[in-house]
């Protein structure tokens, strides 16, 4: 830390922002070169724009070029306080401010050093009274910056884990793209059981298509699905729906060992989260019926839009957590296994159904009745066929949640070195 110095930003680099040419002129727009908005500062590194000007327009405005490898921040707008980094020469608009580095700073340290400290910086500007981000706040942040050998070889560490992330991040996109593509086979053709292995190629498989075996197809309400799976009403299929209890608790979550009632948000997409409760006053008997269990299939009944209709099957949960009165308990027969149902239901074929009888206003407080869940038209596939669906999109889920562990230890781990690379606190 010895050969560190403090500098403002002013000192080490020099800022300018930038403008918008008047959309009353047609010539100004549509050119060659990219120009950016506040809106476009929000990834790590710019190397295309939603719109171009052309040389009248960023002569006949207040636009200048910024360099390839300039930094950008945001200074107001929602993207307030985000940083990127320029891969092209680029024009910005006036809510962007671009940092050219001197020779004494890399622009890629400076990246770092300004998303590290990016709630630092809205704070002074909170501060000083000002709504937004300005140039002279910016240009009087102090820099702490050892010499430009030791900040690129900063930068690289972080970049390589940058690069992890995204590669880990792309390989979460491949999966659950392959997931949705696996999830659509699975509940439109299912799995050919017909037969033996030894009699039957296929046997284990998804079934031929409708369109190479129309003979194993019918068409019905639902559209084209296999004949061999029984159709029905969902009622038909089931034991009970409990809906469940709401009092008035606080906004804190029930630590271990005490009672909490759960939250519309612990049924997500993702899967069951038992944190997002709310603790049981003490003065209140909790209503051990509604106590959630293993091997639960909860729906939400109400809320935004599009968060009526949420399905999950809850593989594990802490003790003392009560169903509310926001939410579904779907209990099935023996005929439906409980993993299958919770799949069957966030379906495509069953949410258009959920979708389209939702009432309410869709943005703000929307519901599905019993009576609607009950009436929906469902498919079923025997036990087997079921444990099969269930055990690949498993499969896959595993993979996903695999590399969403590891993206998470990736993240906190550059969040523990650029807390110590970036002070100097360990050196390189």
């Amino acid at each position: 830390m010895n050969s560190w110095r403090s500098s403002s930003l002013g000192q080490l680099a020099s800022t300018f922002a930038g403008g918008t040419p008047s959309r009353a002129v047609e010539d100004y727009y549509g050119g060659n070169i990219p120009w950016v908005k506040s809106t476009e500062v929000n990834q790590d590194y710019i190397t295309e724009t939603s719109e171009f000007l052309t040389e009248l327009g960023l002569k006949n405005s207040n636009c200048k070029l910024a360099p390839n490898d300039s930094v950008l921040i945001a200074m107001y707008g929602a993207t307030a306080g985000q940083v990127s980094k320029l891969q092209i020469a680029a024009a910005t608009n006036q809510a962007v401010l671009a940092i050219v580095c001197g020779e004494d700073l890399d622009s890629a340290f400076l990246y770092y050093v300004l998303n590290h400290n990016k709630n630092k910086i809205l704070y002074l500007a909170q501060g000083s009274g000002q709504p937004n981000l300005s140039k002279e706040l910016i240009d009087k942040t102090e820099i702490v910056l050892p010499n430009p050998n030791q900040q690129q070889k900063i930068a690289n560490i972080l970049s390589t884990v940058d690069n992890l992330v995204e590669q880990t991040q792309n390989i979460i996109d491949k999966y659950t793209a392959v997931k949705q593509g696996m999830m659509a086979d699975l509940f439109s053709r299912g799995i050919d059981l017909s037969g033996t292995p030894e009699t039957n190629k296929n046997y284990g498989q998804l079934r031929p298509s409708c369109e190479d075996a129309p003979d194993l197809y019918h068409e019905s309400e639902l559209g084209w699905v296999p004949k061999i799976w029984e159709e029905a009403p969902l009622r038909e299929q089931l034991v009970n729906i409990e809906q469940g209890w709401s009092p008035d608790c606080d906004s804190e979550g029930a630590t271990e060992g005490w009672w909490g009632v759960l939250k519309t948000t612990s049924v997500v997409w993702e899967g069951f989260d038992f944190s997002a409760n709310k603790a049981l006053p003490s003065e209140l008997t909790p209503k051990k019926e509604y106590e959630i269990k293993a091997g639960d299939v909860l729906m939400t009944r109400a809320g935004p839009g599009n968060r009526v209709g949420v399905v999950v099957h809850v593989s594990n949960t802490r003790n003392k957590l009560l169903l509310s009165d926001k939410l579904y308990r779907i209990i099935p027969k023996e005929r439906i296994g409980k993993p299958f149902l919770a799949l069957l239901l966030s379906s495509e074929l069953i949410q258009k159904q959920i979708n389209a009888t939702k009432t309410g206003l869709a943005e703000s407080q929307s519901n599905i009745s019993q009576h609607i869940v009950k009436k929906l038209k469902v498919f079923i596939p025997s036990i087997r066929e079921q444990e099969l669906i269930v055990g690949r999109m498993s499969a896959i889920n595993e993979k996903i949640d695999t590399e969403k562990k590891y993206l998470n230890k990736l993240e906190l781990e550059k969040k523990g070195l650029m807390q110590d690379l970036l002070t100097g606190k360990v050196k390189v």
